[in-house]
């Protein structure tokens, strides 16, 4: 029934059902009895937020802060008003993703990963450079430091039973760092004229410096080729602040994928992770 409705007949529900819809969605997604119905549900949140892009002329998220919590984004999804219930909808629907990003399952999580990244690549023509602050802050960090809490706890009961459960988190983020570089160079000119950017600049390098902490190859080398790709679209040196460019040296300085000796494995390539650091301070010294 639901993916008759998610499919065929989105355009003929009543408005305040759609809310309805993707909480449906997001029970059905995190249910565990069956892996295909939490497989198949995940994209359907992309039906959904395609058709809200299909409503609303221009993505407007004025009315609301970071610091706005999603019941909150659940009473304005019913506000008289159309552009603000199905604006306030579309970053609850986000925001539902960003809860699935964290799920046991890596086919489910990284799905949902995907999906997320997606969205926004197909709409973030639409963003001002302030909401694509408050959707990198209250979104796409949210889902960052979400998965990076079971890296850690997967890292330290890390055992021969259980090395493929760190392998697959390690794999998960791997494809969100490359998934945000993305967006990042895609979007980078609308992103550096928001009057925060630094803001946001640092909380990313902030999160980068602690997976480069746990001085994981995949991680180290995922985290400087998006450093470098980034810093390789900055062609004029004002675009970037002195703060700005401090923070990703000192990222750099202290971030060498093989600084400690005691942590190298001789049966594993570095090569990747090698050239990719290299590679960032290339672009750093340019």
């Amino acid at each position: 029934s639901l993916h008759l409705v998610a499919s065929d007949f989105l355009s003929l529900l009543p408005a305040p059902c759609l809310l309805s819809l993707v909480n449906a969605f997001s029970s059905f997604t995190s249910q565990t009895q069956d892996f295909n119905i939490s497989l198949t549900t995940t994209s359907f949140f992309w039906n959904v937020s395609d058709f809200l892009q299909g409503q609303i002329e221009q993505i407007s998220l004025s009315h609301v802060d970071a610091s706005v919590s999603e019941e909150e984004l659940a009473k304005l999804a019913h506000d008289e008003d159309p552009s603000v219930s199905r604006n306030s909808l579309w970053l609850l629907l986000l925001l539902r993703i960003v809860d699935i990003t964290t799920d046991t399952r890596p086919e489910i999580r990284n799905s949902a990963v995907h999906t997320l990244l997606r969205i926004f690549d197909a709409y973030g023509q639409q963003l001002s450079p302030k909401a694509w602050r408050l959707c990198l802050n209250m979104v796409l960090f949210k889902m960052a430091e979400g998965i990076e809490t079971p890296l850690l706890q997967a890292k330290d009961n890390r055992t021969n039973a259980k090395s493929d459960d760190f392998k697959a988190w390690v794999d998960t983020t791997v494809v969100m760092i490359k998934g945000l570089s993305n967006l990042t160079t895609n979007f980078f000119e609308t992103l550096v004229h928001d009057e925060k950017f630094d803001q946001s600049w640092e909380r990313l390098l902030k999160y980068l410096q602690s997976l480069i902490d746990l001085q994981i190859l995949d991680l180290s080398e995922a985290t400087f080729s998006s450093l470098s790709a980034i810093l390789a679209l900055v062609q004029d040196r004002a675009e970037l602040s002195n703060n700005a460019l401090e923070c990703v040296w000192l990222l750099w300085a202290n971030g060498h994928p093989a600084g400690d000796e005691r942590t190298l494995d001789l049966d594993r390539p570095n090569q990747d992770a090698a050239l990719a650091y290299l590679n960032t301070f290339q672009q750093l010294y340019r």
